[in-house]
């Protein structure tokens, strides 16, 4: 079985053309049916109008915040920052490894990830993945595109994704929180570091990882990763 005419001029104009670009697709003709065959393809044709749409925008406002609030020097740092610097690496090379993180980064053509960071970690994102695929804002900056520029709600994410990541100390951590580092003691003069990753693909779609950390002024000591939402 081989997908007509219309199905084959149809993913072309998305960019599909090759026989490896073409076989997802004909798996889906095969396996799934012609009906859910072109459900999709018309989602993904929407898809990619919204993300030539809005891609762009979202790219020159990157630009003008970093115009506004350059990214700052990493000599520059305090000693925790540097050593959360490095726990952001970390993390964002393990998200690009990952399944979710190959597809979207290097395999969705009208997709891209907008991630809300701490401004020293502006520059991390950059060190690991393409500047094509990816928008890096400040939580404040995140929060203006979503409600003052982009203001769309939808339960799925039509042409990105979003994630945000945090750490740092709590002045008023939960009860579960306290509990947690009643478990695990730390050394007098160190402290608690609290990090938090999210993942949403969509309003009612996502995840968020919760790690705890201790840092005694010199190094950071990752201790458990203590909780994991998803929705």
């Amino acid at each position: 079985m081989s997908l007509n005419a219309k199905a084959i001029k149809r993913l072309a104009r998305l960019g599909y053309k090759s026989e490896a670009d073409l076989y997802p697709w004909l798996k889906i003709w095969h396996f799934d049916g012609e009906t859910c065959f072109w459900s999709f393809l018309e989602s993904t044709e929407g898809a990619a109008e919204e993300y030539r749409l809005w891609f762009p925008r979202l790219k020159a406002f990157e630009a003008e915040c970093r115009r506004v609030s350059p990214v700052p020097a990493m000599a520059d740092f305090s000693s925790a920052e540097r050593a959360q610097y490095q726990i952001l690496l970390t993390r964002l090379r393990e998200y690009a490894s990952s399944r979710e993180g190959r597809f979207l980064l290097t395999e969705s053509r009208h997709r891209t990830l907008i991630l809300s960071l701490p401004r020293f970690g502006l520059a991390a994102p950059y060190a690991v993945m393409d500047r094509s695929k990816v928008a890096v804002l400040e939580e404040t900056e995140s929060q203006r595109w979503a409600y003052d520029i982009y203001k769309t709600k939808c339960e799925l994410f039509s042409w990105y994704e979003h994630a945000s990541w945090s750490i740092g100390e709590k002045s008023d951590p939960d009860k579960y929180e306290i509990s947690v580092c009643d478990e695990y003691p730390i050394p007098q003069g160190s402290v608690y570091w609290f990090e938090t990753w999210c993942s949403f693909a969509g309003d009612l779609a996502g995840s968020i990882e919760y790690n705890l950390w201790s840092w005694n002024g010199e190094c950071a000591q990752f201790i458990i990763n203590y909780a994991l939402d998803t929705f």
